[in-house]
C-alpha cells in the first residue's frame, strides 16, 4: 500500500491526520464498514487536494492531425499494423464533422486497399463519401478507382472468408438449448443448491464432455490496453473499420448500433468523467467497478439504487432467488457475491478515495444527481458504496480469449491480447486448478464448455489463473 490517487501513502497520512480525518476513517473501517468510509472519503476529497487533477483529454485539430504524419511515416516503413492504429488514434482526437474525419477515413481506406482488404475498404471509401465536404472532392476520383479494385477482388476475399470461417463461433455460441429457467444463460441439465443458506451450481443431470454448459454476456467488460486501438469498447470484437465516439478520446465503435447500446447503457455518462477513470488506474479491477455501478445507476432510479447500496451485507444471499444472483437480465445480479472476505481494510482504504472522487467529478454534471440536497447526498454515498463494495467482493475478472479469431483482422493488426469481464453467472462459479468447465471468449462473450464428464450432483467449476 505505498500508493494511493497518485501521491505517496506518507503524503496521505500526513494531509489526513492534519485534518482529523485518520482518526476517523480508522473508526468507519472498524465499525460501520464502506458506506461510513465513503461518506469521510467524499468529505475528503471535497475539502482537500488529496486527488490530484487529471489531464485532460479533449478533441484537439492539431492533436489530430500530428497521429496521420505517423501514419505515413509507418506506412512507408511498411508497418501497416501500426499505421492502422495511428490511423484510429487520429479519430480517437478528431473533433465531430471536422476536416480531419475525411483525411483518416481515406487514409487507412487506402491502407485496407494496400492490403487487399476489400470489405473493410469498401467500408471507409463509404464512410469518406459520408462525410466528404466540397474541398474534398479532389479525392473523388481516387476513392473511385480504389472502389473499383477492391470491388474486384471481392468475391475472392468472400471465398477465403468462408474456407476459414469456423462454425464454432457462429453456430456454438448460439445456444439453441433448453435453457434454466432461473438463469438464462445456463442449460436446463444445471440448477443451485443451498449448503448452510449458500448457493452453489450443481448438475442436475450428467453432462457429457464437450456440452456448452452456458453462453453469457458479460455484465461489463474492460479493453486490454493493447487493443485500445484494434477493437471495439462495447462488444470488443476486432474490427478494421472502427468509429470513434463523438464525446471522449478514449472510445472507438466497431458501428453505430454498437455505439449506441453502450451509449444506453453506461457510456453517457461515463463519457464525461472519462479523464478522472483512466489516467493513472486503466487496471480492469479499478475501472470495472465503476462501469457497472454507472450501468446501474442507468438503468434503475436513485430510490432503486440507493436501496441497493443499503443491502450489501455478507448475509444478503440467503435471502436472494437463484435468478436475482445469477440472471443479468436482473441489473442488481451483480451485487449478489459472497463477499464474506478477510483483512479488506487496506484495500477499501486505498480505494475510497478513488471512487470517492469519481463520486464527486459526477456531481458537475447537470442534472445527475437529485435536486433535493439530502437525496443528492444519499445517491452520492450510495454510488461510491456500490463502486466501493464491487472492488472489494470481486477477487478476479474472467480473462476473454477470443477462440474464433478474424483471420483477415489479425493479418492486418497487431497479435490482440486477452480483454476482460465481469459475468454475473460465471464469476459466482467455483475456482479449481482442474475445472470441469473451460471458458472460451467470443468478443464480449464467455461460453463454458465441459471437458470432463459431470456426474449429476456435482458443483460446476472454472479456472480463475
Amino acid at each position: 500500500m505505498n500508493d494511493v490517487c497518485g501521491k505517496r501513502l506518507p503524503e496521505i497520512l500526513t494531509i489526513l491526520a492534519s485534518k482529523d480525518y485518520l482518526a476517523k476513517m480508522y473508526t468507519a473501517l472498524e465499525d460501520d464498514g464502506i458506506a461510513s468510509v465513503i461518506k469521510i472519503a467524499l468529505d475528503v476529497v471535497r475539502n482537500t487536494e488529496i486527488v490530484p487533477l487529471p489531464d485532460i483529454r479533449r478533441k484537439n485539430s492539431d492533436k489530430a492531425a500530428s497521429f496521420i504524419y505517423e501514419a505515413r511515416a509507418y506506412l512507408r516503413s511498411r508497418c501497416i499494423d501500426v499505421a492502422l492504429e495511428k490511423c484510429n488514434e487520429m479519430l480517437l482526437y478528431a473533433p465531430k464533422n471536422s476536416d480531419h474525419m475525411f483525411s483518416v477515413y481515406y487514409f487507412r481506406a487506402k491502407i485496407l486497399c494496400l492490403v487487399k482488404a476489400a470489405i473493410a475498404g469498401l467500408n471507409d471509401i463509404e464512410n469518406c463519401l459520408a462525410v466528404m465536404k466540397p474541398q474534398d472532392r479532389d479525392a473523388l476520383e481516387d476513392l473511385m478507382k480504389m472502389k473499383k479494385e477492391l470491388t474486384s477482388i471481392l468475391p475472392f476475399e468472400n471465398i477465403k472468408n468462408l474456407a476459414l470461417q469456423s462454425s464454432f463461433g457462429t453456430d456454438y455460441f448460439t445456444f439453441n438449448m433448453k435453457r434454466n429457467k432461473d438463469i438464462n444463460c445456463a442449460i436446463a441439465d444445471i440448477g443451485v443448491v443451498r449448503e448452510n443458506g449458500l448457493p452453489k451450481v450443481v448438475a442436475t443431470k450428467n453432462i457429457d464432455v464437450g456440452k456448452l454448459v452456458a453462453v453469457e454476456r458479460a455484465y461489463v467488460t474492460h479493453r486490454n490496453d493493447m487493443n485500445q486501438l484494434i477493437s471495439c469498447y462495447n462488444c470488443l470484437k476486432f474490427n478494421l473499420n472502427l468509429i470513434p465516439c463523438d464525446g471522449c478520446c478514449y472510445a472507438l465503435f466497431c458501428d453505430e448500433m454498437c455505439k449506441k447500446l453502450c451509449m444506453d447503457e453506461f457510456h453517457r455518462t461515463e463519457c464525461q468523467i472519462m479523464d478522472h477513470i483512466f489516467p493513472e488506474r486503466s487496471d480492469a479491477r479499478f475501472v470495472l467497478p465503476v462501469r457497472a455501478a454507472l450501468k446501474m445507476k442507468q438503468a434503475k432510479s436513485w430510490d432503486e439504487l440507493v436501496a441497493a447500496s443499503q443491502d450489501l451485507t455478507a448475509d444478503k444471499l440467503r435471502n436472494r432467488s437463484d435468478s436475482e444472483i445469477y440472471d443479468s437480465r436482473n441489473t442488481f445480479s451483480i451485487l449478489n457475491y459472497n463477499n464474506g472476505k478477510h483483512f479488506v481494510h487496506g484495500k477499501i482504504f486505498n480505494q475510497s478515495f478513488y471512487y470517492a472522487a469519481i463520486v464527486n467529478r459526477l456531481s458537475e454534471i447537470p442534472g445527475y444527481y437529485p435536486q433535493d440536497p439530502k437525496k443528492r447526498l444519499e445517491a452520492m454515498y450510495a454510488l461510491g458504496s456500490i463502486m466501493l463494495h464491487l472492488f472489494v467482493t470481486y477477487p478476479f475478472e474472467i480473462e476473454i480469449i477470443n477462440a474464433a479469431q478474424n483471420y483477415l483482422t489479425n493479418n492486418v493488426t497487431s497479435e490482440p491480447e486477452p480483454n476482460f469481464g465481469w459475468f454475473s453467472f460465471a464469476n459466482k462459479l467455483k475456482h479449481c486448478c482442474e475445472p470441469n468447465l473451460l471458458v472460451v471468449g467470443l468478443n464480449d462473450k464467455i461460453g463454458l464448455v465441459a471437458v470432463k464428464p459431470i456426474k449429476k450432483g456435482t458443483e460446476l467449476t472454472i479456472c480463475y489463473m
